[in-house]
């Protein structure tokens, strides 16, 4: 599978932004990398010597564990990560409190959270109002919103100086009154001018089994973060690896390599390594290129933060070659820097209810299986609450797969999109899909899931690419994989062999990951482009590190065709 992100936070649409570091994107790629750092690209394993199981992200309309589907999507925080910084664009709301309503502009906080925003415009959002102090900036929790399918907490914290950067935290959690800890999503805007503070919102899937309950809610160590860049002297010409030696802001090395894609396009895939390793928790480093003073976007989507060999912070970013030759082209090092910090926690109890949420609640077990030739699943139940309509699933194969990649629910002729949430139970996940102000939803109301864009994985454990005489100079071969020609470029580099691989029909989908043979032990190889699921792109690159071996037969993991017309209809109520 090709997992993680597409560029979907890249949008931050403000009158007057704040000038700090693109943390919308940042947040996109810090999830990635809690994701990139467990499977590495489309399923792959990271490094030679290991091939890991589990599940990934999809690109797109679909991805793993996303919910909230305007302009940006928020991702649950990984494990792995420490850091939950987020940033939300704006949409209307109507606040449940009217003092606040007034006095904090959370009108720009909630975008892609209409369900929240449909609530609290109804007044069903439970009035908080509880702070605690930790050297002498205060935490506010205002208002809360709980239903069956989540829970939502609004915040604020003003620190003793005042606006003083950009604004993240370490961690933020609840803990139930069994101890146990409750993780979830820790959004954060920028300084807000009218009530001199910070404002954000915690999220979970996690909601109360009674109706009130109490728990703990705990916010640890807030940092404060600018905007700062080093300029890169990159040699479009050369195909090595250019080295910088950093030394700034707790940063070492930074290596850059270009890699040749299809047509117009260039990869410059990087690894930063730290010399203080508490700065890759919250630098969100990316390389910057700009035309004079314009800066050039992005051709489609990268990947951030998935570990090199050595623990570098990695980097793959794709751009139109033809742009970065059009002249005045300069090329910088943008990371976040850390200006201040604030130790310790702020520690809230907290009751919490859902009452008023009943009324538009209505919970069915439906158990509808979804017979497909591949990655079948079962419906098990929909629970459709005033913020949020969620098709909880299951299925038989640890991890699986789901073949369809987007997602979308006809409630009575209106269409509402949808997102993939993973689970921390490898045998259930749930399609969730935010529910709009205005729609309305009775027991006779006619509701069918629309899944599209199959992507379906093939093996082929007999199959053996066998690359000989190995040089430096590029050589190319196509081979047949599936029935599909692929096309095989391949050349050594120093130490390292590296292997690209794509196909002209679009049905195939791509190469999932190669991998050698020594005797019975297997070694994968490392990927360095950023592909994902239904992206519509079959292109890899590879390499295999240290070896020096004239000759090499490659094997494949598993290869996938795409099926990007392929739709399927699934009445779910009435029954």
């Amino acid at each position: 599978m090709k997992p993680s992100e597409n560029e979907m936070i890249q949008r931050l649409k403000e009158v007057k932004p704040p000038a700090y570091p693109d943390f919308e994107a940042m947040w996109q790629r810090i999830e990635q990398a809690g994701v990139e750092g467990a499977i590495g690209s489309k399923g792959a394993a990271l490094t030679e010597g290991s091939q890991l199981n589990g599940a990934g992200l999809q690109q797109g309309k679909s991805s793993a564990a996303a919910s909230g589907h305007e302009s940006v999507r928020v991702l649950r925080k990984p494990r792995s990560l420490k850091r939950g910084l987020f940033i939300a664009a704006a949409v209307a709301l109507v606040a449940a409190t009217p003092v606040f309503a007034y006095q904090m502009d959370w009108i720009q906080l909630l975008n892609g959270r209409s369900g929240i925003q449909s609530a609290l415009a109804q007044g069903m959002g439970q009035n908080i109002e509880k702070s605690a102090v930790q050297d002498d900036a205060t935490f506010t929790i205002h208002t809360a919103v709980v239903d069956d399918n989540r829970t939502v907490l609004l915040y604020s914290l003003v620190p003793p100086d005042g606006e003083d950067g950009y604004l993240s935290f370490t961690n933020m959690h609840l803990t139930d009154s069994n101890g146990k800890t409750i993780d979830g999503n820790y959004s954060m805007r920028g300084w807000d001018e009218a009530s001199q503070s910070y404002r954000g919102y915690f999220e979970t899937e996690w909601t109360p089994e009674q109706l009130v309950d109490k728990v703990d809610f705990t916010a640890s160590e807030a940092s404060f973060i600018s905007n700062a860049s080093l300029p890169i002297e990159l040699d479009l010409a050369s195909d090595g690896i250019q080295v910088f030696n950093l030394d700034k802001d707790g940063m070492g090395k930074l290596e850059v390599q270009l890699f040749k894609q299809n047509g117009d396009e260039v990869l410059l895939s990087s690894a930063l390594s730290f010399t203080d390793k508490t700065v890759s928790g919250y630098a969100y480093p990316e390389l910057t290129v700009k035309s004079g003073d314009t800066p050039i976007k992005t051709s489609r989507s990268g990947t951030f933060g998935k570990p090199g060999p050595n623990g570098e912070y990695t980097m793959q970013q794709y751009f139109k070659q033809s742009e970065l030759k059009s002249g005045n082209i300069t090329y910088s090092l943008s990371y976040a820097r850390e200006e201040n910090r604030i130790e310790g926690e702020w520690n809230l109890p907290l009751q919490l209810d859902k009452q008023a949420m009943l009324a538009g609640t209505i919970k069915r077990d439906v158990h509808l299986p979804i017979d497909l030739p591949q990655g079948s699943f079962n419906i098990d139940q929909v629970v459709i609450t005033p913020t949020q309509i969620r098709l909880a699933t299951s299925h038989e194969q640890k991890y699986m797969q789901y073949s369809f990649k987007n997602y979308e629910l006809d409630v009575g002729g209106t269409i509402l999109e949808g997102h993939f949430w993973g689970s921390d139970d490898p045998y259930t996940n749930s399609i969730r899909f935010e529910r709009p102000q205005g729609l309305t939803v009775t027991e006779q109301t006619p509701i069918t899931l629309i899944q599209s864009y199959e992507v379906t994985e093939h093996t082929d454990k007999d199959a053996v690419i066998h690359l000989s005489s190995i040089t430096e100079e590029k050589q190319h071969m196509t081979t047949e994989v599936g029935g599909y020609e692929v096309k095989w470029t391949y050349y050594r580099k120093g130490a390292d062999v590296f292997v690209q691989n794509e196909s002209d029909d679009k049905t195939f989908g791509g190469v999932n990951q190669t991998y050698r043979l020594e005797g019975k032990k297997s070694f994968p190889s490392e990927i360095l482009t950023a592909n994902f699921s239904g992206d519509g792109i079959n292109s890899s690159t590879e390499v295999f590190r240290n070896y020096d071996g004239d000759n090499l037969d490659l094997h494949m993991y598993y290869y996938t065709t795409d099926a990007p017309d392929k739709e399927l209809r699934t009445s779910i109520l009435p029954q």
